[in-house]
């Protein structure tokens, strides 16, 4: 089961709930963005981008959702996986592409 945390981590409504005998879930990359932020950089809600990582192994990823909220910090969500195959690092900068 996963909850919901609102952007001042208040704790917010279930939104879902799963519930898997076995298996597992692989969230789709997406951009958490405010308004104002998705402003900033040219996006709206629900769009589809890329978005180029600088990290120690450089690469752009592709079929990044962009979903925006006032209740949203501005972060990007990616695997696990995906995050170490590129050499994520805490602070590493990524650029969206169009």
């Amino acid at each position: 089961m996963w909850r919901c945390w609102g952007r001042n981590g208040r704790k917010r409504r279930w939104r879902f709930r799963v519930t898997l005998p076995q298996g597992v879930i692989v969230a789709k990359r997406h951009i958490h963005l405010t308004p104002e932020d998705a402003a900033r950089f040219g996006v709206r809600d629900k769009q589809t981008v890329k978005l180029k990582a600088y990290t120690s192994r450089p690469v752009i990823f592709e079929d990044v959702a962009v979903r925006v909220s006032p209740e949203f910090a501005s972060y990007v969500h990616l695997d696990y996986d995906e995050a170490n195959a590129c050499g994520f690092r805490k602070g590493d900068l990524g650029r969206i592409l169009p």
